[in-house]
């Protein structure tokens, strides 16, 4: 949150990788009787929870007034806004989360929970026009925890840190199911669609074909196929290469593998099928694709290309085709 100092702010950027690659911060913060948090966006949602105090909050043209156990969405891009109460000033836990079900390295610990608990979400703003989900105060000690344990680096911090997000995501679930009227048949699709992304995420550098990503579905292949395309806009072949050529971009980013290694690790069957479907998508070569990244600088934060032999190579190889 932007704006005026706060009284007191607690702000934790996460690697990722080291604790989910979805969960991309955790913040505790005050505010004092004269902050203002002045109109901004974020690139992933921000789910904010109001520990104590009240004020108001603006997101996407629509006003809230903000209690105690109050969880407000705010989704990538939306600007929002606000102002404590004059007396009793808020206490909030945010928590900016990524729920993009194409995202490279999703979590497959939460890969399934978050994505319902999304579609969820989705389903409560079309019934109640809006994203502030009222009496969510058995979510508290769980955020209270999770910060707990991203302040103090002890043993087994990230495993518990991802057991409190799979309660978060739970608590949420069951909370949102009682609020709105949704057809079992809708959330058993959107189930079907997380095991065949599980199973693509498992086996995308393999040789895949249809049925048995509609058998891991556990639906018909037509049925299948419907259900796939309204929930992600691509068919299921067209989903498979799409996650084939993210993660051959990384590889020519990040390892210095033939074109041919490439090709083969992310399972195209042949290294002319796989110049093709990358120009296609990126509107390069994969070798002038590679070129321009060597020539730019590196990106702030970002490691450099490892060397082609050695531990370094094996190191990358695990990191980014397990």
């Amino acid at each position: 949150m932007n704006g005026t100092t706060p009284k007191e702010k607690q702000w934790f950027v996460l690697e990722g990788q080291n604790v989910s690659p979805n969960l991309v911060f955790l913040c505790k913060h005050f505010w004092n009787v004269h902050y203002v948090c002045k109109p901004h966006t974020h690139l992933e949602y921000e789910l904010i929870y109001i520990v104590g105090g009240e004020g108001e909050l603006a997101s996407d043209n629509i006003n809230y007034r903000l209690a105690p156990g109050d969880l407000l969405v705010v989704e990538p891009g939306e600007t929002h806004m606000g102002s404590a109460h004059p007396e009793n000033p808020f206490e909030m836990l945010t928590l900016g989360y990524q729920f993009n079900a194409r995202r490279l390295y999703a979590d497959p610990a939460l890969f399934g929970l978050d994505q319902v608990f999304l579609h969820l979400l989705q389903a409560y703003k079309k019934k109640y026009k809006r994203y502030a989900i009222h009496d969510c105060g058995c979510i508290e000690p769980v955020l209270t925890k999770l910060l707990e344990e991203t302040i103090h680096d002890r043993r087994c911090r990230k495993e518990l840190m991802r057991a409190y997000l799979i309660e978060f995501f739970t608590l949420m679930i069951r909370k949102i199911e009682s609020l709105v009227d949704l057809q079992a048949e809708s959330l058993d699709s959107v189930e079907a669609i997380i095991r065949a992304k599980r199973f693509i995420q498992s086996n995308f550098h393999k040789p895949i074909n249809l049925e048995e990503i509609a058998d891991a579905a556990c639906l018909s292949k037509s049925h299948f196929c419907r259900v796939f395309k309204e929930e992600t806009g691509f068919t299921p072949i067209e989903y498979v290469n799409f996650i084939r050529l993210e993660k051959a971009m990384t590889l020519l980013w990040y390892s210095n593998y033939t074109l041919t290694e490439i090709a083969e690790h992310v399972g195209f069957s042949s290294i002319h099928y796989f110049s093709r479907s990358f120009k296609k998508h990126n509107g390069v070569s994969p070798l002038q694709y590679r070129q321009q990244k060597m020539q730019s600088d590196t990106p702030s934060g970002m490691p450099k290309p490892v060397d082609a032999s050695g531990n370094s190579r094996d190191e990358v190889k695990h990191r980014i085709v397990r």
